[in-house]
């Protein structure tokens, strides 16, 4: 993955790339987690049941009520993705464990809510190719970020590419004519150029978009209608024709950009 200088352009100072260990890195991750990932922090070295020693570093609740859980790392060269990827297998096969864990976190009401099928997030301070190739032959949700730490208490965080799902859209989920299943289709087209890190995922009553955080829905509301995460605020814009969905571009663009 690609490196990163931080350079204060104002007083020409640059600010040096500091070294960060797991335990510091989990640390300020789990402080800011729903500022920096869109996660709300459910637990912290999670020991799970069946595999005494074993522990999930952190699990959250992202911002589709989808269970998450991160992994750590230091250098390019390490186990942490399929450490992950055991962690993943154990949650689907012993969902009953975790589903009492977010009731006591978060309450039988909103554990209602929570998809447990989980995501896997690897953070780390680099990656290398063979990582990202691994990922994309899984057909999984997992994200690999970048974490850089700088001096001034300034982080970095990057996406990488991530694990590329082709995602075929229920047909409950959007009953549309003709017309409206080509709109919906160039607008999906659009979005997912918009770079190679973006992650589409269907939850049934709609469409989402992310990079590291959500920035867009699609729903079937009043037709076809794009909710877009502007200055920490969502807006909706109902796409009736290929016209509505031109005059939207330049402000999905600019919700990419922002999250």
């Amino acid at each position: 993955m690609s490196d990163i200088k931080l350079i204060n352009i104002k007083d020409k100072e640059n600010y040096s790339k500091g070294k960060i260990n797991k335990v510091n890195m989990q640390k300020i991750i789990e402080e800011n987690c729903f500022e920096l990932l869109g996660l709300q922090l459910i637990d912290s070295n999670y020991n799970i049941q069946s595999h005494p020693g074993e522990i999930i570093e952190t699990i959250g609740i992202d911002e589709n009520y989808q269970l998450a859980i991160i992994e750590y790392r230091q250098g390019k060269f390490s186990q942490t993705i399929n450490k992950g990827l055991f962690f993943v297998d154990y949650i689907n096969n012993h969902l009953s464990e975790f589903k009492l864990l977010v009731v006591d976190k978060l309450g039988q009401e909103l554990a209602k809510q929570v998809t447990y099928k989980p995501r896997l997030i690897c953070i780390g301070d680099d990656f290398n190719h063979y990582d990202e190739y691994a990922i994309n032959q899984l057909p999984l949700d997992i994200d690999l970020i970048k974490f850089q730490s700088f001096t001034r208490g300034f982080v970095v965080i990057e996406k990488g590419v991530c694990g590329r799902r082709q995602i075929r859209v229920r047909e409950e989920s959007f009953k549309n004519s003709i017309k409206e299943k080509e709109l919906l289709e160039e607008i999906r087209k659009f979005v997912l150029s918009l770079g190679d890190e973006v992650v589409e995922s269907d939850f049934g009553l709609f469409l989402s978009y992310r990079r590291i955080k959500n920035f867009m829905y699609i729903t079937n509301e009043e037709g076809i209608t794009i909710k877009l995460k502007l200055h920490d605020k969502y807006r909706s814009y109902v796409i009736n024709t290929l016209g509505d969905f031109n005059r939207s571009k330049t402000n999905i663009e600019s919700a990419y950009d922002q999250n």
